[in-house]
């Protein structure tokens, strides 16, 4: 959704349509839930998930009420709103666990996000891709940062929904394959 319909890098291409984005969420978390319902209904034993392109999200500076604020927006938009809306997210210190069995995780990289001066970033913040953050890590070919120890922020976060954890997809890609 995020690549589709907000930054336009993926089919449909389209870039800054906040509203169908918003619906295409909604309708991918109907749609789970029914094909969850679905799935059990005919194998009760089966164990359904689905795979989550999770990112580290940090503040740029994290001193700054603006960065924090526009890192934990993004992060609940693209690390937690899905799993509110097939009622599967943490109720407090308490999981509740309905229509998902385990959450996979594809992991890459993290995101430093400061605060912009026009909606949506001054909300939802601006990826900072400077190097000039203390633990910046190499770059891959692809643009993204290496940046291992996210991965433990981000298995930290989904312990939290009291589920398994499955890592479907991690690596950085190099020219050489090492």
């Amino acid at each position: 959704v995020q690549q589709g319909y907000l930054n336009g890098e993926w089919p449909p291409m389209r870039r800054r349509s906040l509203l169908t984005a918003a619906l295409v969420i909604r309708n991918l978390a109907r749609a789970h839930v029914r094909a969850f319902s679905a799935i059990k209904g005919q194998q009760p034993e089966a164990q359904v998930g689905f795979a989550h392109a999770a990112i580290d999200i940090q503040p740029c500076d994290p001193g700054r009420l603006t960065h924090r604020v526009a890192a934990r927006t993004r992060h609940f938009i693209l690390n937690e709103l899905f799993f509110r809306l097939i009622n599967s997210a943490r109720n407090g210190a308490q999981s509740i666990g309905h229509n998902l069995d385990f959450v996979a995780i594809n992991y890459y990289t993290r995101c430093c996000v400061r605060a912009g001066l026009l909606w949506p970033p001054v909300v939802f913040g601006k990826a900072c891709k400077s190097a000039h953050h203390a633990d910046s890590g190499t770059e891959s070919m692809t643009g993204s940062e290496v940046y291992p120890v996210g991965l433990a922020a981000v298995l930290d976060h989904f312990a939290g929904y009291g589920l398994p954890i499955l890592i479907s997809e991690n690596g950085v890609a190099t020219e050489n394959d090492q």
